[in-house]
């Protein structure tokens, strides 16, 4: 049998988690705060014999698909400012503080004669 003759034969096999019809009630329980080992203790008690590793495997491959995407640093109840509104920085400031720009070390051989007076 040619590659052919078997793609028409046999239909790949989805990679799915064993895990995906639980997902909902994985991430609720994750939510009010139980453990990897505690869902886990759940699952096997509903057949789903699995460690507390492939729980955390499995919620970490699908957290982010789970909550809509913010832009980073921004919280849910945060929002951001149009660019007209944005407070801007002069270049050598901080806040209304001036930033002390460090002197140039000059390296002189002789010193000066008022400088060892």
């Amino acid at each position: 049998m040619n590659i052919e003759e078997f793609e028409k034969q046999v239909q790949p096999r989805a990679k799915r988690s064993k895990l995906e019809p639980f997902k909902v009630q994985i991430f609720e329980l994750k939510q009010k705060g139980y453990t990897n080992l505690q869902v886990s203790d759940w699952l096997a008690s509903n057949g789903m014999h699995v460690s507390s590793e492939a729980v955390r495997k499995f919620i970490k491959t699908r957290e982010g698909k789970e909550e809509n995407t913010a832009a980073p640093g921004f919280g849910h109840d945060q929002e951001t400012k149009p660019d007209s509104q944005k407070q801007t920085t002069q270049k050598g400031k901080a806040g209304s503080f001036e930033i002390p720009i460090p002197k140039k070390f000059v390296h002189n051989n002789r010193p000066d004669d008022d400088q060892l007076k």
